[in-house]
């Protein structure tokens, strides 16, 4: 399984300590989408002209469970990226925090 990663999980020292290693990674860009926050937590709007600069690596299923508990409020997104490759980008699920685009 492919990762997307931004804001946070772009610091390298950051990626390292969550998965106990540093991960080859590729720069990507994301289209469709726009950095914000919600509740005080980085996440992803839809956003037709916007796009995201952020990171793609592939992740074992023991690095998946180390992501999903680090990213603890978020949901696993499926995306596509400007390359037309998939990938799963961690989004804040509107049904357990309210509507992602009312994020200030």
């Amino acid at each position: 399984m492919k990762i997307f990663v931004y804001e946070t999980l772009l610091n390298h020292r950051t990626l390292a300590n969550v998965l106990k290693h540093l991960p080859k990674t590729r720069n990507v860009v994301l289209k469709g989408y726009k950095e914000g926050q919600f509740k005080g937590y980085p996440t992803l709007h839809t956003d037709k002209e916007g796009s995201i600069r952020g990171q793609e690596f592939d992740v074992s299923a023991e690095d998946e469970a180390k992501l999903d508990r680090w990213e603890s409020h978020y949901v696993r997104y499926p995306v596509t990226l400007s390359d037309g490759s998939r990938a799963f980008a961690y989004i804040i699920d509107p049904t357990t925090f309210g509507d992602s685009h009312d994020a200030k």
